[in-house]
Formats: structure tokens, C-alpha cells, sequence
């Protein structure tokens, strides 16, 4: 009887240890991969934050170019 119970706890712990070891084969790359493609989309990210800063500079000076010179109205009353 007692052997039965270590027959069958060891087949349990046998068991568990390929699951992690499965675990673990598929985990690691999957580590691995997802840590290249966040950086890849981190460097995306920050070259498209720095054209559309480019851009919206362009678009500022173009914008400033085209409005006159104001001058200030004085009103009626500030005489």
C-alpha cells in the first residue's frame, strides 16, 4: 500500500516537471521576442514623435509667414 503511494506521487512529480520544462521552451522565446518587438515599436514610436515635430515646425513658420502685422486698435474710450 505504501509503495502505490509513492508509485503514484512519483508519477505526478514526473508530470509537473515536463510541463514546467514545456513551459519554459515556449516561455523564453516568447520573452525574447516580445522584448525586440517592443523595441522595435518604442524606436517607431519616437522616429514618428520626431517628424511630426518636424512637420508641425514647418507648418508654424508657414502659418507665421502669412499673418500680417498687427498693430494694436485703441478704442474710442482710451483717449
Amino acid at each position: 500500500m505504501g509503495t502505490q503511494r509513492y508509485a503514484l506521487l512519483s508519477s505526478g512529480v514526473s508530470q509537473a516537471l515536463i510541463n514546467t520544462a514545456a513551459g519554459l521552451a515556449i516561455g523564453i522565446p516568447a520573452m525574447i521576442c516580445y522584448a525586440y518587438f517592443r523595441g522595435r515599436v518604442n524606436r517607431i514610436i519616437s522616429e514618428l514623435e520626431s517628424a511630426v515635430t518636424h512637420v508641425l515646425a514647418l507648418l508654424s513658420l508657414q502659418y507665421n509667414k502669412r499673418l500680417p502685422e498687427r498693430t494694436p486698435v485703441l478704442l474710442e474710450d482710451e483717449f
